[in-house]
């Protein structure tokens, strides 16, 4: 879900802050035109408290199967993010955009369509952009600031598969019913057994 979230968020601020919002390309990235918003990253650390060994279990009811994969771990994502602007007002307006954006769209929609995953997560500043109020030596007013976008799954992609039903058992039998003789089969279906033990998300 890594480089769907950051397409995701790219999106954002490129439809509700600034158009001209591009990822870093390495230590110098040619910025073409200003005002222009620039995220570097992203930075992953882990949320070990979500951390879980338990084992997710989706059946196909029509098929009879099972897919069976370790549940994911969840890791904020952390953005370096940098606005800059030829004017004192045109960065100051872009930091409004990003303030007000953090409270109008706190969530993200990402869909990894490999998968057919879709997942909503929250956002916010981690730090917000700052400016000193001064241009840097290009003559170019900056603020630096962090965006975390939290508890984003990786997914082991490590999958088990096997039938739902390992065999059925019919008996056939003799039943009286109001004097009469009434043949009745008993089917029963047993389902596949977890061989691991292990609990399941």
């Amino acid at each position: 879900m890594i480089k769907e979230t950051t397409e995701q968020l790219i999106l954002l601020l490129r439809n509700k802050a600034e158009e001209n919002t591009v990822m870093s390309q390495g230590d110098i990235t040619e910025i073409k035109t200003l005002p222009a918003i620039v995220l570097t990253g992203p930075r992953l650390q882990e949320v070990r408290s979500l951390r879980t060994q338990a084992k997710m279990t989706e059946k196909d009811m029509e098929l009879l199967t099972y897919a069976k994969e370790t549940a994911p771990r969840w890791y904020n994502m952390r953005f370096e993010v940098s606005v800059s602007s030829q004017t004192f007002r045109g960065l100051a307006d872009r930091i409004e955009l990003l303030s007000k954006l953090a409270q109008s769209d706190p969530l993200l929609t990402v869909e990894q369509e490999e998968t057919e995953r879709s997942r909503q997560y929250y956002w916010d500043w981690g730090t917000f952009p700052s400016n000193p109020g001064t241009p840097n030596i290009s003559g170019v007013y900056e603020a630096a600031g962090e965006i975390i976008i939290y508890d984003v799954e990786i997914y082991s992609g490590i999958v088990t598969e096997g039938p739902l039903i390992t065999r059925i058992e019919i008996e056939s039998g003799v039943q009286p019913r109001d004097g009469d003789a009434t043949t009745v089969d008993s089917v029963e279906i047993i389902e596949a057994e977890d061989e691991t033990g292990e609990p399941e998300a």
